[in-house]
């Protein structure tokens, strides 16, 4: 979705309350990272006075690696940004702070982003940092065919679009962080559940105390190279595979 026309620089309440519903009504379950950015972008391209707008986010790992723009050609600008990890949505990344250029003609940074973005028609970027407190996201970019500053209220509407989805998407990735210490956390427990009653078992059968009977166990484990859990579910299921651990020596009789 591109501007071709100069565009109202006061976006309607109606419309940005609209845009502001979409981002926040995508369902949990379908809701994806790229259906987010692709939102911001089209919104941020509608609503705003620009021709198009990119976004770059960074994955869990910290580095930059998913982008989505309104517009075929500001994807390519922004592929271009990661391939050489420079350009004004990096560092506004990077610094987490907006990075305004009025007039790219009279830039002197980014040269292979600059001229490519000035043969492509755009004159201007504008870059707003997707971050909450001390947590950077990535960075939507603004670009305009027209070289001027963004205007006070379009960074305020793009800065309010760009927070609503940099709170879905780390809300989200907590939450699957989450799920997934809760998810280790009911497998340990499992485990050593397992484990405990596999002892009892042992502990009861060669009349041992829990201790001597998880060496036992584990012994027996490591020789045949086996996992302990495997083990102690076999024990417990008295399992022909661990016979050799269940059966019981005969006591010598004394003279």
């Amino acid at each position: 979705m591109t501007n071709d026309h100069c565009r109202t620089p006061r976006p309607r309440a109606s419309d940005l309350a609209a845009a502001l519903v979409d981002l926040c009504d995508i369902p949990g379950e379908t809701r994806d990272e790229a259906r987010c950015l692709e939102l911001l972008a089209g919104h941020s391209a509608a609503l705003l006075d620009v021709d198009a707008a990119g976004v770059l986010l960074s994955g869990p790992d910290g580095e930059l690696s998913e982008v989505a723009a309104s517009c075929e050609t500001v994807r390519l600008l922004q592929l271009l940004q990661l391939r050489f990890h420079d350009g004004p949505a990096v560092i506004g990344f990077r610094t987490r702070g907006p990075v305004h250029v009025p007039d790219l003609n009279e830039a002197r940074h980014w040269e292979t982003f600059r001229t490519t973005a000035l043969r492509a028609g755009f004159c201007a970027v504008h870059v707003i940092p997707l971050c909450r407190h001390t947590d950077g996201l990535g960075a939507l970019t603004l670009f305009r065919k027209r070289p001027g500053p963004l205007s006070r209220e379009d960074t305020t509407v793009a800065t309010a679009l760009s927070t609503v989805v940099t709170a879905a998407i780390l809300d989200r990735r907590a939450l699957g962080a989450a799920e997934v210490r809760t998810s280790q956390l009911q497998t340990a427990l499992t485990t050593r559940i397992v484990i405990e009653q596999a002892k009892g078992v042992l502990a009861e059968r060669h009349e041992l105390n829990p201790e001597q009977a998880f060496e036992l166990m584990r012994g027996f484990a490591r020789r045949g190279r086996s996992r302990l859990t495997e083990v102690a579910r076999a024990v417990i299921a008295h399992s022909p595979t661990v016979a050799p651990l269940l059966a019981v020596e005969p006591k010598s009789t004394a003279r």
